[in-house]
């Protein structure tokens, strides 16, 4: 998936000028952190930020929008590889889990029978 940068297009000098830009609807792709990102991510964003809703893309376009079609068929593939990490993750951090409570019980003079285990 392509991904987007981050930042808000919205960004201002400070706090103030952030939220003047937000209520104005003014917004810029202008910085180095929107380099990265496809000319097709940039329309499509543009496309939602539109003030008048009657102008604004819909949902059911939203949906059928490049961006998001071209991503798609990526996203299956790389969704299933994050699925698997995340189940090794999971595994990973339960094993660390007991681990360190086998370690604190040591610790604590309790005595383990491992054939229990």
């Amino acid at each position: 998936m392509q991904p987007l940068s981050g930042l808000s297009p919205f960004v201002g000098g400070d706090d103030q000028a952030t939220m003047t830009n937000v209520l104005q609807g003014t917004y810029t792709f202008d910085y180095k952190s929107f380099d990265a990102v496809s000319e097709s991510a940039k329309d499509f964003v543009r496309k939602l930020l539109v003030r008048d809703g009657e102008k604004r893309l819909t949902a059911r376009k939203a949906l059928r929008h490049p961006w998001l079609a071209e991503t798609t068929a990526q996203s299956t593939t790389e969704l299933s590889v994050t699925k698997t990490k995340l189940k090794r993750y999971v595994i990973k951090k339960r094993w660390i889990k007991a681990v360190n409570t086998i370690i604190a019980l040591r610790r604590m003079g309790a005595r383990i029978d491992y054939d229990l285990v």
